[in-house]
């Protein structure tokens, strides 16, 4: 009898065991099932490629590199991540390294890159997250979407690859900033801001002027086009100080084009940037400042916002951490002539003279 008794119990035991078993296994196994699919960690720095122009027109890589530049703006303004400047990836247009050698000659951790085929009204873009380290294809989406819609597609590439880096060292922030437009836009004002970075980058005295012609179109077309304004003040600055009209004159187009987005969008950095670059360079130093802390505020990540926190550092006497911001410009734009001359001349107040020279 207590042999029959122990048999029944232990069969019991058993069961209840076995039943136990089965519910954390259907609860549990069932809920967090294996992943095959390769995970981002820790990924505190990006570059996103020139896209690829699947039109087979060259004269389209214009509005290739205008995505670009906004998918690269949308994205800085995500906490936690640095984002590589589009100056610094342009060399890697139609390149044959491999996606892990760029990583490492950029030093970040992680790549985006696509291609876009624009027909019409419509254009797709299939984009790709890529891990620096190992070079394995981590996520990937194609995206259809009329030309009217370029802002939504943009924002919804960027909370995308957002979602997919959410990590404790980039975590996503709640809410994207906006770009000053919503909903449709006229494509003709996403054309003509594309083609003004296009003559932007050629640094000459003609092709700043069409840039500034460009971009003056494309808030003429979009009045809300708050980027474009912010890149119409840096395009009347370039011309002002590189010599190519007068500067005076040129300053204070810039200082209109500047208020100009504050008053389309004051919770957007491109305005409080502006601005404050304007004041900087008009001997204005503590309202400059001030204005630059706001956009430093909104966008810690923006290469002219910490350009303009390291001249102000600078001003203020702070020479070492002045420098250390320098330095982190140059991480963010390493093939950048202008970040590493400003680097230089930083190091060179400093009386850090060695340094000067190798920087």
């Amino acid at each position: 009898g207590k042999i029959r008794a122990a048999t029944v119990r232990r069969g019991l035991f058993l069961g209840a065991a076995a039943i136990v078993t089965l519910v954390f296994l259907a609860v549990f196994w069932t809920r967090t099932p294996r992943d095959e699919t390769p995970q981002v960690e820790a990924v505190e720095s990006l570059a996103v490629l020139p896209l690829n122009n699947l039109t087979g027109d060259p004269e389209q890589d214009y509005y290739a590199d205008g995505l670009q530049d906004l998918l690269i703006t949308e994205l800085s303004q995500l906490s936690g991540l640095r984002v590589t400047s589009r100056q610094s990836t342009k060399r890697y247009r139609d390149s044959h390294l491999s996606a892990a050698d760029i990583a490492k000659e950029l030093g970040v951790d992680a790549l985006v890159e696509g291609s876009l085929l624009r027909a019409g009204s419509k254009i797709e873009v299939t984009i790709q997250l890529i891990d620096g380290g190992s070079d394995e294809h981590l996520w990937a989406e194609r995206y259809a979407r009329d030309t009217s819609q370029v802002f939504d597609l943009v924002s919804d590439m960027a909370r995308a690859i957002g979602t997919e880096l959410v990590s404790t060292m980039a975590p996503l922030r709640s809410r994207m900033p906006e770009h000053g437009v919503a909903g449709p836009v006229d494509p003709r004002a996403i054309d003509a801001y594309a083609l003004a970075l296009t003559h932007m980058d050629r640094s000459t005295s003609d092709g700043i002027r069409i840039a500034i012609e460009q971009f003056q179109e494309a808030v003429d077309i979009e009045p809300e086009f708050v980027l474009a304004w912010g890149r119409l003040t840096v395009a009347y600055a370039v011309q002002g100080m590189q010599g190519f009209a007068p500067p005076r004159e040129s300053i204070e187009q810039a200082r209109s084009a500047a208020l100009r987005a504050i008053e389309v969008d004051s919770e957007s950095y491109v305005g409080h940037s502006s601005i404050g670059w304007v004041r900087l360079w008009t001997g204005d130093l503590d309202r400059g400042c001030e204005s630059l802390k706001e956009a430093l505020r909104l966008n810690p990540s923006d290469p002219y916002v910490i350009h303009g926190d390291a001249d102000c550092l600078m001003f203020a006497g702070h020479m070492d951490e002045s420098i250390a911001r320098m330095r982190e410009l140059v991480t963010i734009g390493p093939f950048s002539g202008m970040h590493r001359g400003a680097l230089a001349y930083h190091l060179f107040l400093a009386r850090r003279y060695e340094e000067s020279i190798a920087a």
